[in-house]
């Protein structure tokens, strides 16, 4: 229903839009409240509160690099080859990220590995989405975006590992297999969410909005959603009795 929506947008068909949006949205809810512990839509502390962070900052992070190599190729004029290149600084940011957080002499505690990770992964959604911007006053260079999706994996390394440790921290040892699978599938929801809202943008205004204005505007939409992941990585501490 959420695709749905999106075509009919595109189409300019408003009321079929929304009323898809509306429905679709409602089924989300739904569904999160039976696939979720309670709480985790109100952001409880504890367990709920670590659930619901790996979907927002996944949606957050992954919202933003999976329009990278699409920015980079179709507005940047990159080659397919060094869009990809751009995106494999992922990759060696979050090994970087995972290794610090596991070294066993680290003293800072999980919840605060989290907090931290989603703010590294708040600045690298910015740096990388700067990268879209060409205007007479200022060109970013193209290669930023991958130094920015290097420190967002950095930040990814740091804050994914460690919430995953938190989980079963928080856990009852029956209730481990469960918790695992909802993390899941908040980390799946959370991305299917932000990308098909940045997909709807890009749908609706390619054609008549600048590519810094267009790309602008799809990245600043991750950006909104990592700032939204920092706030709820302040809930992901104990629960208080």
């Amino acid at each position: 229903l959420l695709q749905w929506a999106g075509i009919e947008a595109e189409r300019a068909a408003w009321t079929a839009a929304v009323i898809a949006l509306l429905v679709g949205v409602a089924l989300v809810v739904w569904s999160a409240r039976l696939m979720f512990p309670p709480g985790t839509l109100r952001l409880r502390r504890g367990l709920p509160s670590v659930i619901a962070f790996r979907g927002v900052i996944a949606g957050g992070f992954f919202g933003c690099q999976a329009y990278v190599p699409l920015m980079l190729v179709s507005h940047r004029g990159a080659s397919p080859t060094l869009a990809g290149l751009a995106v494999a600084g992922t990759a060696l940011g979050w090994s970087a990220g995972s290794w610090w957080q596991g070294r066993p002499t680290l003293r800072t505690r999980r919840s605060g590995l989290v907090r931290q990770g989603s703010v590294v992964t708040a600045v690298g959604v910015l740096v990388t989405g700067s990268a879209a911007i060409v205007t007479s006053q200022l060109v970013v260079p193209a290669w930023v975006a991958g130094v920015g999706l290097m420190i967002g994996g950095l930040g990814m390394g740091l804050s994914m590992s460690s919430n995953a440790v938190l989980l079963f921290d928080f856990s009852p040892v029956e209730d481990r297999g469960a918790n695992s699978a909802a993390i899941q599938m908040s980390d799946s929801l959370g991305g299917i969410l932000v990308i098909g809202a940045a997909g709807v943008v890009y749908a609706i205004w390619r054609d008549a909005l600048s590519g810094t204005a267009l790309f602008g505007a799809i990245f600043a939409i991750s950006l909104l959603v990592m700032l939204l992941a920092v706030a709820v990585a302040y809930r992901v501490r104990p629960q208080e009795h």
